[in-house]
């Protein structure tokens, strides 16, 4: 299990390995918006990685290619992609 803190509500929680960011903050009751229901679809789940980005899997293929547009900013991932491996 690895420590997931969202902000600005401050919670934390535990999320499994290959646990999604939006899975963990579902779970914990934190709102997160994914109008394509998980998908890769749409950027809704977007979310900004302040601390610990080593603490998630690389981006696949098909978060790379939604995010692509927004630039290149590596903090920037999809919360429904966004597997977690570590502290985060």
């Amino acid at each position: 299990m690895a420590a997931v803190r969202f902000l600005p509500d401050d919670v934390v929680v535990e999320a499994a390995p290959e646990e999604t960011l939006l899975e963990a903050a579902r779970r914990a009751g934190v709102p997160l918006a994914s109008a394509c229901g998980g998908e890769a679809a749409c950027t809704t789940c977007r979310v900004v990685v302040v601390e610990g980005r080593e603490g998630l899997e690389p981006p696949p293929p098909d978060e790379a290619a939604v995010l692509a547009p927004l630039g290149d900013d590596a903090s920037l991932r999809l919360g429904c992609r966004a597997r977690v491996r570590g502290p985060v």
